[in-house]
């Protein structure tokens, strides 16, 4: 009789606590709730901050190398272009140019690809890039360290009025000594970009434009037929050193 009283009491014990679960259903609910909304909350930050984190990748490597990679490409095939149609004036345009309409289609590249002189116009166009590309592009602060320490120590002598010609000839010569090789690269890279400039002239004329406006775009693209391959080379070596040097292990020095 007692197990009996027992068993009902238990059973309506049990029966007057059947909500003990539902604080449980209700916290995990809620955990679910604040999970989602932090996932939420996750994916519109990401999304805001899209832009500033594509342009941190693009301005530090190998973001940087990749985009100055494509540059060299675009800029490097707008000179080659340039040189062939400057060469042939019937050459048709396969560069897409923004504002510029002269019926431009990337598949004319076959058509260029196919001609020998567009191949004879790009080695010269490439040649002028690279020469522009050489002089553009800075030394390092430790080769240029190298070289100040290779030449410091040589001096001149005194100049002796006593002494035949041939002494003051090579005592010039010796104060000279590697100075000719500069004003030659100096030669040929103002040749260089005068080249360029009767080039990309042709292919954008300043006279007999419609307009201020036509003057200035024609203008915005001599500048970037000029300069554009040879600073786009330039930023691409300094991203690929920036790179290696980043990837490079790190030696800490203990003393």
């Amino acid at each position: 009789m007692t197990t009996e009283r027992t068993s009902k009491y238990s059973s309506r014990h049990r029966r007057r606590h059947p909500g003990s679960a539902e604080p449980s259903r209700g916290r995990d609910r809620s955990i679910d709730l604040g999970s989602v909304v932090s996932r939420i909350l996750y994916w519109v930050t990401w999304l805001m901050t899209l832009p500033i984190r594509v342009v941190l990748w693009l301005t530090q490597p190998p973001g940087s190398a990749i985009l100055f990679g494509l540059a060299v490409f675009y800029f490097v095939g707008l000179s080659c272009e340039g040189y062939w149609q400057a060469a042939v004036s019937d050459a048709p345009s396969f560069i897409l140019k923004p504002f510029i309409q002269d019926d431009a289609a990337p598949l004319l590249v076959i058509t260029a690809l196919l001609s020998p002189t567009f191949w004879v116009a790009s080695i010269l166009s490439t040649v002028i890039q690279a020469i522009q590309a050489t002089v553009l592009r800075d030394i390092s602060l430790a080769q240029a360290q190298r070289e100040y320490e290779a030449v410091r120590d040589y001096t001149v002598p005194d100049k002796r009025p006593d002494a035949v010609d041939l002494v003051e000839f090579k005592r010039r010569q010796l104060k000279q000594a590697g100075t000719k090789s500069l004003r030659v690269k100096g030669f040929v890279c103002l040749l260089a970009y005068a080249i360029d400039f009767i080039v990309s002239f042709s292919n954008f004329p300043l006279f007999g434009t419609d307009g201020i406006g036509e003057l200035l775009r024609n203008l915005t693209w001599i500048a970037l037929s000029i300069f554009g391959a040879e600073c786009a080379i330039a930023l691409f070596l300094d991203a690929l050193d920036k790179g290696r040097e980043a990837a490079a292990p790190k030696v800490e020095v203990v003393e």
